[in-house]
């Protein structure tokens, strides 16, 4: 009996100390536009790619200050509420995985007003309500000092800073982070790389081809334009850094969440 409970205990503080060694801290990077003939969606891995590469600099920053841990860039694709749920069930929902943490989290999508979606609606998801559901495996699992990007269109649109600094708080709220920072448009989103696609590229859908073909039409003007447009009127949006004790809000762009250090 004494042999037994020794192994017993012998096996579960393996089985712990296992469960420590694959912890990770996970930047989750989520395409909800892959179906879509609109919007920022060219081929989905081009966009997919170029979005992780905007992280790298957040990534390369954690690796040099984290203390032993894996930070991990998490690319997910899905195309409704549920496929999400269960693509994030599957890095956070297993008692093996019950020690990640969500380091980073960005959802490239379409947006309304306190909604994100995609052109079938069969992803849609109300801000704040449909956080606790859709995004069930992330909800309370967020580091200190997490950043989230909402880049749908118009998702905090009318809004006053007043009402904006709520509106991110009750998101934050949902999500259950302590820290950090989190942004969302209240602009029209842009992404000017997609208007300069491939127009040949079979994979890209056929309205995305057109808008590519067009903008190589109107160069050096389009090629001039859009980035200015992208930079100074659309992408434009409201974000909240944030502990326990403080909060502040912020009027920026969009490329700020990968800037803002606390």
């Amino acid at each position: 009996m004494a042999f037994a409970s020794l192994l017993f205990s012998i096996l579960t503080s393996f089985t712990f100390a296992s469960s420590q060694a694959v912890a990770a801290r996970l930047i989750f990077v989520i395409n909800t536009t892959e179906q879509d003939e609109s919007g920022p969606s060219t081929a989905a891995y081009l966009d997919e790619a170029r979005w992780m590469n905007e992280w790298q600099d957040v990534l390369a920053e954690q690796k040099s200050t984290s203390k032993g841990e894996k930070v991990v860039l998490v690319p997910v694709r899905a195309n409704s509420n549920s496929e999400l749920t269960k693509a994030l069930e599957l890095w956070m929902g297993s008692e093996l995985n019950s020690q990640n943490e969500v380091l980073g989290l960005a959802v490239y999508s379409h947006g309304h007003h306190m909604v994100l979606l995609n052109e079938t609606e069969r992803f849609l998801v109300r801000l704040p309500q449909d956080i606790e559901t859709t995004f069930k495996p992330l909800v309370g699992r967020f580091s200190s000092n997490a950043r989230v990007l909402l880049a749908g269109c118009d998702v905090l649109w009318g809004q006053s800073p007043t009402t904006a600094y709520s509106s991110l708080h009750s998101i934050a709220k949902g999500f259950g982070m302590q820290s950090g920072t989190l942004y969302a448009n209240s602009s029209k989103g842009i992404d000017p790389y997609t208007l300069f696609a491939d127009p040949f590229n079979p994979e890209i859908k056929p309205r995305k081809r057109l808008a590519a073909f067009v903008s190589y039409l109107l160069w050096p003007f389009s090629g001039t334009i859009v980035p200015l447009m992208s930079r100074f009127i659309y992408n434009q949006g409201f974000a909240i850094q944030f502990d326990r004790n403080s909060s502040q809000l912020y009027e920026v762009h969009q490329d700020q969440i990968f800037k803002v250090r606390k």
